[in-house]
């Protein structure tokens, strides 16, 4: 596989995928686009247990209106188990699940296995209405491969900085700023920061917005794996410093539902965290609602993904899951997820005004949207979800004081290499 072609850019890839279907005639679809309104079965789909979630589950209803004989049925799963289900489902005669919601890392491994239904035809064949260069640049790029589109842009999970507004007079600029101003706010009552610290992709989704902010880039465009640069030292420096002197003791297997909890509960003055989080910070739960704002990542450029829809071609019943995602990813269902508190992707949502309105706030969705524009995925490739744990396995070992800055980037610069050969 030419691997360049898998860091194709977002403007390419947009050329490249309307190039070929202007004439909008579907050749090429396995299944009806648009799905007819009498289509009928059941699809089935394991979902992260996020809020996201929920959000979509409150929509079926809605959806059944327009397709009353398809019927959503949405299992809820902790990420470290959905691979592992999703690719049991692939490698099967019949597969059990007929929708997939395929992770960044994830889609050109898929690919490469000829898992995937490319969905390309069937978006053709909706038409003006639903606008998918609308969804953003960096979202779009993740479900595409080549010509290929094997994804459909859903829930987005950019980096960026969540601060109490409260606390901190702005947001720090630079990455010397935030460690400085984070361990300043650090008291016996609440901590400067929370960090995501668990091992694996949990502290490598974090970590590597500190590496961008430091200059550094986990991958170039060719390939070729800079992990092991002083870059990345001073990234791991950074961090580690945040992670003893400003950070909640004992959060080293922390994920971002425990910084959740400990922003809600008034025990930390920040997160580097995903920008979806805002809204559950300042819920009407939390013990300080309303009191946190998002802001771009020091440096301006964070860790950036989304999981997008998929169609496995081992599953039955393609032409009501298309009717799915074809209905729960237009503009108008968009609009209504968003203003819920969901997760946008598309920049017509980021940028309305009645959303603006309804949802969090205008502040909110336009500096989204500008943390959406700079994201950064942290792997694009075959053998990327390897590589990602393995290297979130050394960070965290450097964290933790088992191993040592240069040993730990050494052996995750080797880990890396030898999971895309």
């Amino acid at each position: 596989m030419n691997k360049t072609a898998l860091f194709t850019s977002a403007a390419l890839a947009t050329l490249l995928f309307w190039a070929g279907t202007a004439a909008a005639d579907c050749a090429g679809s396995t299944f009806a686009s648009p799905a007819p309104k009498d289509v009928s079965g059941t699809v089935k789909v394991v979902m992260e247990d996020v809020t996201d979630t929920d959000f979509v589950k409150a929509m079926i209803p809605d959806f059944n209106k327009l397709y009353p004989n398809v019927k959503i049925e949405i299992e809820g799963a902790a990420y470290d188990v959905i691979r592992d289900m999703q690719i049991a489902s692939l490698q099967r005669g019949t597969g059990t699940q007929n929708l997939m919601q395929v992770d960044t890392s994830w889609v050109s491994e898929y690919d490469e296995a000829g898992f995937l239904e490319d969905l390309r035809p069937a978006i053709a064949c909706l038409g003006d209405d639903y606008k998918y260069d609308d969804f953003a640049a960096s979202f779009r790029k993740i479900g595409q491969v080549g010509e290929k589109v094997l994804g459909v842009p859903f829930y987005s999970y950019p980096t960026g900085f969540v601060y109490r507004t409260d606390l901190w007079d702005k947001a720090p600029e630079t990455l010397d700023e935030l460690v400085a101003s984070a361990i300043a706010k650090k008291t016996d009552k609440r901590a400067g920061i929370a960090l995501q610290q668990k091992q694996g992709f949990v502290i490598m989704e974090e970590w590597n917005a500190f590496l961008l902010s430091s200059g550094g880039q986990l991958r170039k465009e060719d390939g070729t794996w800079t992990i092991d640069t002083p870059e990345a030292r001073k990234a791991l420096e950074a961090y580690m410093k945040v992670s003893r002197e400003a950070a909640p003791a004992a959060s080293l297997n922390w994920g971002f539902d425990e910084t959740i909890r400990a922003a809600k509960s008034d025990q930390a003055s920040a997160l580097t965290t995903y920008g979806w989080v805002v809204p559950i910070v300042n819920g009407k739960d939390s013990q300080v609602p309303g009191k946190f704002a998002l802001a771009p990542f020091p440096g301006g450029r964070g860790t950036g993904g989304t999981w997008s829809w998929s169609i496995p071609k081992n599953g039955e019943n393609k032409e009501a899951a298309w009717a799915w995602i074809s209905w729960i990813t237009a503009p108008a269902q968009e609009k209504v997820r968003v203003i819920s508190g969901g997760a946008p992707t598309r920049d017509s949502a980021m940028m309305d005004p009645d959303v603006w309105a309804k949802g969090v706030s205008e502040d909110y969705y336009k500096t989204y949207s500008k943390v959406a524009a700079a994201a950064v995925p942290l792997c694009l490739g075959t053998g990327c979800a390897e590589a990602i744990e393995a290297v979130g396995v050394e960070i965290n070992a450097a964290v933790a004081s088992i191993k040592s800055v240069d040993e730990a980037l050494a052996a995750a610069q080797s880990a890396a290499e030898k999971a895309t050969r």
